[in-house]
């Protein structure tokens, strides 16, 4: 798993749900940030697709509910 993917996420999350990146681990999730619900979700999807070029499949989205999770998912994208 490239480090720059999970650095990104990191990133990303941080921004839309506005906490301190330092907070932000790779198992962060709806369960550890408190902002993070149904439609923050939708909105992270599309600030990733929209920051880092790539586009989810649909169907995958509501499983992508970790860092790890999103950075894996990208780095597959990008293959």
């Amino acid at each position: 798993m490239s480090d720059s993917a999970i650095e990104e996420v990191r990133q990303t999350v941080a921004e839309v749900f506005a906490v301190d990146l330092e907070q932000i681990t790779v198992d962060s999730s709806p369960e550890t940030i408190e902002a993070w619900d149904s439609i923050g979700h939708l909105n992270l999807i599309l600030s990733l697709e929209g920051r880092i070029g790539v586009s989810f499949d649909p169907e995958k989205v509501p499983q992508l509910t970790t860092v790890q999770a999103l950075a894996d998912e990208i780095a597959t994208l990008r293959q």
